[in-house]
């Protein structure tokens, strides 16, 4: 009969399940912090083009412009 593997070889269950959550927190956590990033740029984004048309900037502004 074999041995039981050791806590920490690879093999066992404790082994496969620590595996199997981190992964699965690692998932989650990707998750979360896209959806955060894409709302932080989204916000940029909106506020970026609020103030564009408010003031009548564009990118092309500073330019043109003769110090």
């Amino acid at each position: 009969m074999a041995p039981l593997p050791a806590p920490y070889s690879g093999t066992s269950t404790l082994a496969l399940v620590a595996r199997a959550s981190a992964f699965t927190f690692g998932l989650a956590y990707g998750s979360v912090k896209l959806k955060y990033l894409r709302t932080i740029l989204r916000l940029k984004h909106s506020w970026l083009t609020e103030y564009r048309f408010c003031t009548g900037f564009s990118s092309s502004d500073h330019l043109l412009e003769v110090p």
